[in-house]
This record gives structure tokens, C-alpha cells and sequence, in this order.
């Protein structure tokens, strides 16, 4: 209703996820392209973001990327910031064949469809994309249901003119269940580890304790770990500092390092990861 009243980019996405048959395509070609003209919804692929040539962005409005799914994509991490960009971007540089790129301004209004669990990876600190609950069973619809949506686009036109649109809840993400598990799905040990110290999850780390260190293990020593992991559940109800040595301590074993790594090394991955580290006075 937002984008429908006032024909501007809310900043946040929509990724819709299901099996075939649930009706991805219907909500392309039966609503959203009549709805907002056809000159202002286009649908496209993944790979297609891989061109040079952009022009058909320029009176886009709502884009819809059909079998979504960032393997497709030869440059992988730049074709997610690159859709990033025009989630968020006010402007945009147009590239036309036969002329000089030129910017214009960006209406963009994304939404995703994709058959796969994992199109795309998402950070835990994402405000971009919403998630919906992924459907797993086909929707049961008719020829006839679907010749009718013509004659009550007016209608949903109508209501959509007319309804208290919220600019702010347009405009923010909301946390469902299946935004968290993309958000997993995209997790990496290394970026689970700096997430669980940079919020102070503690559980994280207990589920690594054990009633007895295990046998086989080889590295860095479970006791080591389990002594700082210890330690930090004990300050559990306070405001703690920790070291970077205990840090690296739990990162090695959890990781099944050999050796602890380098203090310069482990400095640099934890700004990476958004962990500050910094010198205090004893």
C-alpha cells in the first residue's frame, strides 16, 4: 500500500520462498504488474544482474527476481551487494547500449521468488530483506479463479488507495522464523563464534562443555577452554571485560586449531566481525 500511494522504494525487500506451484508467478503476471503498469515491473534472474546493460531500471518500480538463487550468479558477493544497492540506493547509474552511463533516480521495490532454501545469504545485522514463511504445499486454484483476479485487480486497487499506510513499518524488517534460518543457513562457524561474543551468548558456548574433557581431542586443550568458558558464565549477571588470549583461547579450540593464532591475525578478525579490541590499563 505504501509503494502503491506514494510510487517510492521502501529500503526493504521481500523474499518468497515455496515449492512449485504456490503461486510465485501468479503474483507477478495477475497483480503486481497490472496493478503498478507494466512499464514499471519487470521480472528477471539472477543471472541477469551479471549484465552490463541496466536500462529497463529506470521506470522500475517493483522488480521481480524469479528462481532467485545467488549460485546462479557468476560474481556471487558482488551481485549481493549490488542488489543491496538498489534495495537502499536513492540513485542509480543507468547503462544503456549506444550512451554514456548517466545516474538517475532509484524507485526500486525488489521481491524475490525462489524453489530454493538458501538463495541468498543474509547477516544477522541485515535491515534489507524480509522473509516469508516458506509454503511447501502447491495452492489448489483454478482456471476460472485465476481469469477472476482481472476483474477484482480494481478493487484491490481501490482498497490499496485507501489504506493507512505506515511508512515506518514499511520501511522495517520484520523477524520471522524464516528470516532466522536463512540467517543460519549463511552463518559460518567463524562468523557464529564473533556473533556469540560480540552479543554475549553464552549458551553458544556451553553447548561445548562437557562432565568430562573427551578423550581423542587433539590442539588446543579442552581444559584451557573449558576454564575461560567457565569464567565467563560466572560474571554471567554483570558487565565484563574479556581478553583477546581468552578469546583466542575458545576461538582455537572451537575451531580445532592446532595453535592459538596470532594476536595480529585474531585483531584483525575481530573488527572484521564487528568486535572491538582495544588496550586498558591494568
Amino acid at each position: 500500500a505504501y509503494i502503491f500511494q506514494n510510487r517510492k522504494k521502501t529500503g526493504t525487500a521481500w523474499i518468497f520462498q515455496g515449492v512449485q506451484g504456490t503461486g510465485k508467478g501468479l503474483l507477478y503476471a495477475k497483480i503486481l504488474s497490472p496493478l503498478f503498469g507494466e512499464e514499471h515491473v519487470f521480472e528477471t534472474t539472477m543471472e541477469r544482474f551479471d549484465d552490463q546493460f541496466n536500462s529497463f531500471l529506470e521506470k522500475n518500480l517493483m522488480l521481480f527476481v524469479d528462481e532467485a538463487n545467488v549460485a546462479d550468479s557468476r560474481k556471487g558477493d558482488k551481485t549481493v551487494n549490488k542488489l543491496k544497492n538498489m534495495i537502499t540506493e536513492a540513485e542509480q547509474v543507468i547503462r544503456a547500449m549506444r550512451s554514456n552511463p548517466y545516474t538517475a533516480p532509484s524507485y526500486n521495490n525488489l521481491v524475490f521468488a525462489s524453489n530454493q532454501v538458501d538463495m541468498i545469504p543474509i547477516e544477522a545485522s541485515d535491515r534489507r530483506f524480509n522473509v516469508a514463511p516458506r509454503q511447501e504445499k502447491a495452492i489448489s486454484i483454478t482456471h476460472e479463479e485465476v481469469k477472476q483476479i482481472k476483474h477484482e485487480l480494481q478493487r484491490f486497487a481501490d482498497y490499496l488507495s485507501t489504506y493507512a499506510a505506515d511508512q515506518e513499518a514499511a520501511c522495517t524488517i520484520i523477524q520471522t522464523d524464516a528470516r532466522t534460518a536463512l540467517i543460519s543457513m549463511g552463518e559460518t562457524t567463524v562468523s557464529t563464534f564473533f556473533g556469540a561474543i560480540r552479543t554475549g551468548n553464552l549458551g553458544y558456548f556451553c553447548q561445548f562443555l562437557r562432565q568430562a574433557p573427551p578423550a581423542d581431542h587433539t590442539g588446543i586443550s579442552y581444559l584451557d577452554f573449558a576454564k575461560v568458558a567457565e569464567s565467563w558464565i560466572k560474571t554471567i549477571d554483570t558487565e565484563s571485560t574479556i581478553s583477546r588470549d581468552n578469546m583466542m583461547t575458545c576461538y582455537a579450540y572451537m575451531q580445532g586449531l592446532n595453535e592459538l593464532p596470532s594476536p595480529t591475525k585474531f585483531t584483525r578478525m575481530c573488527s572484521r566481525y564487528g568486535v572491538r579490541v582495544e588496550s586498558v590499563k591494568s
